[in-house]
């Protein structure tokens, strides 16, 4: 809950979705546009699946839960 409140409280975004990849040197961001457009200024697509292609809708469809991870990397404390 601490690392939660203060990943809103620094950069303004959440970790409710990939709390579960915390760990020791590893620190999860939810992907959503809005939280990218906190870290950074590069123009996005409305939804983040847009620039993807594929023959097969039906592998895109299925590869979208969980399909983007971010994650801050930092030295292990150890």
């Amino acid at each position: 809950m601490h690392y939660r409140d203060a990943l809103h409280d620094l950069v303004g975004v959440e970790c409710a979705l990939s709390h579960r990849d915390f760990r020791e040197a590893v620190y999860p961001v939810d992907v959503t546009r809005e939280h990218l457009g906190h870290l950074s200024a590069d123009e996005l697509p409305e939804q983040l699946d847009d620039p993807l292609e594929g023959d097969n809708s039906f592998t895109l469809a299925v590869g979208m839960f969980n399909r983007w991870r971010l994650w801050i990397i930092a030295e292990n404390s150890d």
